[in-house]
């Protein structure tokens, strides 16, 4: 049965709020990072997220385990999420600054849009790609104005966290197939839950050994963060986005989180607002709106004509 489709307002609602965690998520996990080795939060955070996904699928219609039909994606689309973009994003935030890894994120709408052309689920458009093209030079603007103001050099972690990009790239247009048959909460879970498995080995002791009674009150709050909002809501938000866009269109709003952490620095530190960021936050804005309504912009041009 084919699923109604829900407002253009809520599909892009779930996007914002998922912009907005993973705008926090560098934060969070650069502060947890500091008293957790990254094999242990990675394990800490995708098992207190499989124990949020259990519950939810026993009070939701559908299977607790993947079909037979589905088996081989729910694996590639665990090893994707978890033990390289996961993996790869808290290794790389050892060695780099959020900034940097901010900055590499907003390669992901160009990696998409390239991937899903040649997976032949969209196709370029113009009007597409000049959105694409804003967002990413907006949001250039922005992280290399923060970084320039906290004198952030290229590290090392960078290679690791772009790794992580190609990885989220791909999870995002493989995982779409999964999500349109078996709805974003199935498909989520599955391969939250999958790619847990496949860190147990390699997180377990390190998490041994974290000295849980003595962490500081600022690290518990980035756990519950990163469990709670960033490994649960936010995956979710973003395949159920996807079950209603195509690829390129969710995978765009990626650029909008430089600006929102530069406002959050505003706003919390006091950081100082210069042209170059308000200029930077409006193309990428700009570049959102664009390739989000491309189509419906194209379809209105030609009815104009």
């Amino acid at each position: 049965m084919k699923r109604s489709s829900p407002p253009a307002a809520l599909v892009y609602g779930a996007l914002v709020l998922q912009t907005l965690i993973s705008s926090g998520t560098y934060l969070a996990a650069k502060r947890a990072l500091v008293d957790v080795p990254w094999p242990a939060l990675l394990l800490l955070r995708n098992v207190g997220a499989a124990g949020l996904f259990i519950p939810l699928f026993l009070v939701t219609a559908g299977p607790v385990l993947p079909p037979g039909r589905h088996r081989r994606r729910v694996v590639l689309l665990g090893v994707l999420a978890v033990p390289l973009n996961q993996a790869l994003f808290l290794a790389g935030l050892t060695w780099t600054t959020p900034a940097h890894a901010a900055l590499l994120y907003t390669l992901t709408p160009a990696l998409v849009l390239a991937w899903s052309v040649a997976a032949g689920q969209e196709r370029f458009e113009g009007r597409k790609l000049a959105g694409l093209a804003l967002a990413l030079g907006g949001a250039a603007l922005v992280v290399l104005e923060r970084a320039k103001s906290v004198g952030a050099g290229v590290r090392g972690g960078d290679i690791l966290v772009f790794g992580a990009v190609l990885a989220w790239a791909a999870f995002t247009v493989l995982g779409k197939p999964l999500v349109e048959s078996a709805g974003p909460v199935r498909a989520t879970g599955w391969a939250l839950m999958t790619g847990a498995l496949f860190v147990v080995p390699a997180g377990a002791r390190p998490l041994a050994r974290v000295p849980f009674a003595h962490l500081h009150a600022a690290v518990w709050a980035s756990l519950a963060f990163l469990v709670l909002l960033t490994s649960f809501v936010s995956y979710l938000c973003w395949y159920f986005a996807l079950a209603h866009v195509q690829p390129s269109q969710a995978a765009v709003f990626t650029n909008l989180q430089p600006v929102l952490t530069a406002a959050a620095s505003w706003a919390l530190f006091e950081e100082p607002i210069t042209p170059r960021l308000v200029l930077g936050g409006a193309a990428v804005i700009a570049g959102v709106l664009v390739a989000t309504r491309a189509r419906a912009l194209r379809a209105r041009w030609r009815a104009l004509g």
